[in-house]
């Protein structure tokens, strides 16, 4: 049985072209890969993977082999080494400054040409509707759907002139869900009504600025279909193709997601996807799913039991995809008009968002020998899509370059006694407090050592180092602040707003009960 693999796209192990992927290449004709920070080790070496890539697929097919990386900035940030570091969209939006959007998406894009990589799955066009949802957060662009839709096809369009192709996610929308879908399938209560008038708006933009992909999530929607939404024609032909008037690539999220996985192997939904209208098919880390998959589809394509002309109309579009590639890859690279780092500083800078200030803690005043406590959460991923090494900044190293007499405590996301207790020795003799949080508003043990700083009495200022619900959780006599991430640039940013070097000039992008 010959294996049908054009209409997949399948991660792999390794930094380099293994046996395995060369033959899902040459032998079932894939169309993509897509990378992860597992494959990644520096900038020269994903280079030359990418090459090495393309040289496999010039034994089958003039047309190239799609390769993708999710690089939305903030805690989503596949390629350490070689590419900026951005903050997160919701910092972005933070700003106001929609331009930043379009050179950020352009600068991102130009970087990822460089390196041979041709797909950004990105951006995230979620309207981030509730505070609980464990998935989105500040890679949201925020909570109002005109906003998120500005932002969106803003960075689309500079994405997009830098020839990397833009796959806008996840539609029709995962910002109100309270589970992660990668552990299982959230179910989102809204109208019909409610989803147009709000979180189909991003994407009817992104649909107007070019976006190249739309990512389909695999949650249900039951207002619109009994099915999760990658495997459903209701949403797929009838909302994204017919109402949206779509015409790209329809991609679904990883078949492998615990959303779909937990109900049904990745064969099964790989079937119900190509019968639904999605053109290509994400299978990211089971080689057994993804042989499943190939040969399920296989097995429906040859026995008649997927419609020949949906299956018809998927290869057009993913042909027409790939030579647009084409056409991008062998024009002239496009050179950033800047450089990335600055970009991302300037983000940075203008995205820290005094939420108050009540007692004018801020800049904070320190003698000489006053001690300065910092405590801040240990560095690591919150969810499975965050698979990338921390940047190795951290906040205490920015502010003790300010202040020599400074104390770092960390603690876990969910502290631990020991946690509890090595705050409360280390505040005896603080002067002051910087605290930072990581979404205390969904870790109550970490809510609860807030409440504890506060009760010490000592001037504090607060920030929440992610989403910026956080602030809802601080006393108003403190200094309160919102930074929506922690890499570099961004600690460097408020390092100078808590001593003055910097003022605060961000806005909030959701609304907070304070």
């Amino acid at each position: 049985m010959r294996m049908h693999g054009e209409r997949f796209m399948f991660g792999f192990d390794g930094d380099a072209v293994g046996v395995s992927i060369e033959k899902m290449i040459t032998d079932c004709r894939i169309s993509g890969v897509v990378l992860f920070s597992r494959n990644i080790k520096n900038a020269h070496k994903l280079a030359a993977l990418c090459r090495e890539l393309q040289a496999v697929q010039k034994r089958v097919s003039a047309l190239p082999l799609i390769i993708a990386v999710d690089q939305e900035g903030g805690g989503v940030n596949r390629i350490a080494d070689g590419a900026t570091h951005f903050p997160a969209p919701m910092a972005v939006a933070a700003t106001g400054d929609v331009d930043l959007a379009t050179r950020v998406g352009y600068v991102m894009g130009c970087q990822l040409m460089r390196l041979g990589v041709n797909v950004n799955f990105a951006p995230v066009l979620d309207i981030n509707a509730s505070k609980n949802n464990p998935v989105i957060g500040v890679r949201s662009f925020g909570e109002n759907p005109e906003q998120v839709a500005a932002f969106g096809a803003a960075m689309v369009r500079g994405m997009e002139r830098s020839g990397v192709a833009s796959v806008a996610k996840h539609f029709p929308g995962i910002g109100s869900v309270e589970r992660d879908p990668h552990a299982e399938t959230p179910v989102i209560a809204k109208s019909a009504r409610e989803l147009e008038r709000e979180d189909l708006v991003p994407f009817a933009r992104a649909v107007d600025a070019g976006v190249s992909g739309i990512m389909i999530s695999h949650a249900r929607y039951p207002a619109l279909s009994a099915s999760p939404a990658s495997l459903s024609g209701t949403i797929v032909r009838g909302l994204l193709r017919e109402k949206l008037r779509f015409s790209g690539l329809a991609v679904t999220d990883d078949l492998e997601m615990g959303a779909l996985s937990a109900s049904q192997p990745a064969g099964n939904t790989a079937v119900e996807a190509c019968r639904a209208g999605a053109d290509l098919l994400l299978v990211c880390h089971s080689g057994a799913a993804q042989a499943s998959a190939m040969a399920d589809v296989t097995r429906a394509l040859e026995g008649g039991n997927l419609r020949h002309e949906n299956v018809q109309r998927a290869l057009e579009r993913l042909r027409a995809f790939r030579e647009r590639l084409l056409a991008r890859l062998t024009a002239a690279q496009p050179e950033a008009p800047e450089d990335g780092e600055d970009l991302a500083r300037e983000v940075a800078e203008r995205a820290i968002t005094r939420v108050s200030d009540n007692e004018k803690i801020l800049p904070l005043r320190l003698g000489a020998g006053d001690k300065l406590l910092v405590l801040s959460p240990a560095p690591g991923p919150l969810t499975a899509v965050e698979d990338g090494a921390a940047s190795g900044a951290t906040l205490a190293g920015f502010i003790g370059a300010r202040h020599p007499m400074t104390e770092m405590v960390s603690f876990e996301i969910v502290p631990s006694r020991d946690d509890f207790d090595r705050v409360r020795r280390a505040l005896g003799g603080a002067c002051a407090v910087v605290m930072g949080t990581c979404n205390a508003h969904l870790y109550g043990e970490q809510a609860r050592l807030v409440r504890e700083v506060a009760a010490a009495g000592k001037p504090t200022v607060f920030v929440a180092l992610r989403n910026p619900y956080d602030a809802e959780l601080y006393p108003s006599r403190a200094a309160r602040l919102a930074t929506y991430g922690s890499d570099g640039h961004t600690l460097a940013a408020l390092a100078g707003v808590i001593f003055g070097e910097l003022a605060p000039r961000g806005k909030l992008p959701v609304r907070l009960n304070l």
